[in-house]
């Protein structure tokens, strides 16, 4: 009988931590989804207030590089890096 509730005890803990990733992770994708919108829309609106003389001496291809390096970072990095840190915390508190 006390193998059964130590089974049960476990699978309650397994599907409670199963629960908040998944909680984590969906905080972890709206918040980097946020913060790239964000980023997206201040660049841009600082790029189309720019003077003309900034695209006469820089070309677009580069312009074009750095916000897509930018954007890249939020969208993948950062989630990346939001999701691992509930694993690192769960292996810290074994």
């Amino acid at each position: 009988m006390m193998y059964h509730a130590n089974i049960f005890g476990h699978s309650v803990e397994l599907c409670i931590l199963a629960l908040s990733l998944y909680i984590l992770s969906l905080g972890a994708y709206i918040g980097t989804l946020n913060a790239s919108r964000k980023l997206h829309q201040s660049v841009m609106s600082r790029i189309l207030k720019g003077p003309l003389s900034f695209f006469d001496t820089t070309p677009s291809g580069q312009i074009l590089s750095r916000l897509s390096y930018d954007v890249d970072i939020c969208d993948l990095t950062l989630p990346q890096l939001v999701k691992s840190w509930p694993i690192q915390f769960s292996k810290v508190r074994e």
